[in-house]
């Protein structure tokens, strides 16, 4: 029972995320989907070293999973318990009004993200029974 929006709009605070997508309806905690800036994310990654040859490649590597876990970190320390992050995935799509997610008014459209994103959204909660609930990427 937490309001999603002030909290995606806390992570999209950093430059670096152009979209978020709180998900967790219904579970024991909230995880969120992190769409990326690209623009600045490659930029970041230049500045670093990291060399990949798509955007899947990119978000998978760990100093950009280590970043986004820096980002969600910050948010969390601004959250009270019940509504800090536990989990979340950078998703290797900036999402758009063309592609389906957004619409025009910019707003998300969380069915399509929650169905288009399914297998992730279960793989974030497949142990939720064993979880501890820490910040898990």
């Amino acid at each position: 029972m937490v309001a999603p929006q002030p909290i995606e709009n806390k992570l999209m605070n950093s430059s670096l995320v152009a979209q978020a997508a709180l998900v967790g309806d219904k579970h024991k905690f909230i995880s969120t989907l992190i769409s990326p800036n690209f623009t600045a994310l490659e930029e970041w990654a230049r500045q670093h070293g990291i060399e990949a040859k798509d955007h899947a490649e990119l978000v998978a590597d760990i100093r950009v999973v280590a970043l986004y876990a820096e980002i969600v970190r910050e948010v969390n320390g601004r959250l009270a318990k019940f509504e800090s992050l536990k989990r979340f995935r950078v998703v290797p799509h900036e999402w758009s009004i063309e592609t389906g997610e957004l619409t025009p008014s910019m707003k998300l459209k969380r069915r399509v993200i929650s169905e288009r994103y399914a297998a992730l959204i279960a793989e974030l909660y497949e142990d939720e029974a064993t979880s501890s609930g820490e910040l898990d990427r």
